[in-house]
């Protein structure tokens, strides 16, 4: 699992990697949301770190030798701006092309 954060017009956007495997399958799922800042410990005086909230958009990538294309799953009920979706696809083309080698 891995996460990478970013901010775009004052809020932080989060990009959520799994890896899952069903027997001999292996499929990896990107998810994009809003980042929910989780409280600070007591006694940190720094503030609380990001961690992902309600997911908006979801990539099922399956291993390039199964022939699967990915799929996307849209939240009917969440809007992203359109420079935050082209960072995170381009993201997940990064991840896809890093796979296929």
């Amino acid at each position: 699992m891995a996460m990478v954060t970013w901010e775009f017009d004052d809020d932080i956007y989060c990009m959520l990697t799994t890896h899952d495997r069903f027997g001999d399958e292996r499929v990896t799922y990107h998810e994009l949301s809003e980042a929910r800042t989780v409280p600070a410990p007591a006694g940190d005086p720094g503030p609380g770190t990001p961690a992902p909230g309600p997911t908006a958009v979801t990539v099922k990538i399956h291993p390039p030798a199964e022939g699967k294309p990915p799929t996307v799953y849209f939240d009917g009920h969440q809007t992203i701006p359109f420079a935050v979706l082209k960072h995170f696809t381009d993201l997940v083309n990064a991840d896809i092309e890093a796979r296929a080698t």
